[in-house]
């Protein structure tokens, strides 16, 4: 009995070894596909769009930063005060 139970103890670890290194297996192929993967390397495009995207949002933010700007108009206090007195 004690032969039987050390093999099948054997057997029960190596699925469970198995088993974990499955689901990691799996998990990679299904995230890999050749044909969806890039074959050159990021060129002109991916710098235009890495510069033109922080330069958009600069740009953005300064006409938003003025638009939102409350005028204020200058005071002439000597006048204020006279019209008090």
């Amino acid at each position: 009995m004690a032969e039987i139970s050390e093999a099948h103890d054997s057997d029960s670890s190596k699925l469970q070894h198995s088993g974990s290194e499955a689901p990691q297996r799996l998990e990679s192929e299904l995230n890999f596909n050749s044909k969806l993967m890039r074959k050159t390397k990021p060129g002109l495009k991916h710098l235009f769009h890495t510069f033109s995207v922080p330069f958009s949002f600069l740009l953005g933010f300064s006409f938003l930063w003025k638009s939102v700007e409350i005028y204020r108009s200058p005071l002439s206090f000597r006048e204020i005060d006279l019209l008090s007195t």
